[in-house]
């Protein structure tokens, strides 16, 4: 038996862009799970979006291999270099990486195997005090920062859009770095 956590979101009908639904649960034992990751399609009247390109490296990091194809792709159309990882360990090991340029953005699942976002983050923070970071997740924002002290961080509640990554991603990326 497990039990669903709460969280904000829209129902999926009212969307206007394809979305990624991730199920996240806490079973009995305290330990977290993602149930299956579906692709929902919403179908609805076409509405200019506003305007996404952008430039600069962002580095994925998630546990789901299709979350993590679909960021990296809508991403990667936008103009943006993407590079991603599917766990903490990996991202750290890209991040530290001197033959490649500094990333501009860190975009981290919160819950994943064996490190999760907020340790992976105030690893990245060490050698990278100005990363901007965003985390992505399926609990609540505010359910999330109280649990969760890392200062500096954006947040992309799951469920989301590709415009709504997209736009987020922009937004974050035009603020200076450290703010």
């Amino acid at each position: 038996h497990r039990d669903v956590l709460e969280r904000q979101r829209r129902p999926v009908e009212q969307l206007q862009q394809p979305v990624l639904v991730v199920e996240l649960h806490q079973w009995r034992d305290g330990g977290m799970r993602k149930a299956p990751v579906r692709l929902v399609e919403q179908r609805a009247a076409a509405q200019p979006a506003a305007e996404s390109w952008g430039s600069g490296r962002i580095l994925v990091v998630e546990d789901e291999a299709i979350v993590r194809a679909v960021a990296e792709r809508a991403l990667a159309r936008k103009g943006y270099e993407v590079s991603t990882a599917m766990n903490g360990e990996e991202a750290l090991e890209r991040l530290r990486d001197e033959s490649t340029p500094p990333f501009d953005l860190l975009i981290s699942d919160v819950v994943m195997p064996t490190m999760d976002g907020p340790t992976l983050v105030g690893h990245a923070r060490q050698l990278f005090p100005d990363l901007r970071i965003i985390f992505m997740s399926g609990y609540a924002e505010e359910q999330l920062r109280r649990s969760i002290d890392v200062p500096g961080v954006a947040f992309l509640p799951k469920p989301f859009s590709v415009q709504e990554l997209a736009d987020k991603v922009k937004r974050v990326l035009a603020e200076p770095p450290g703010a």
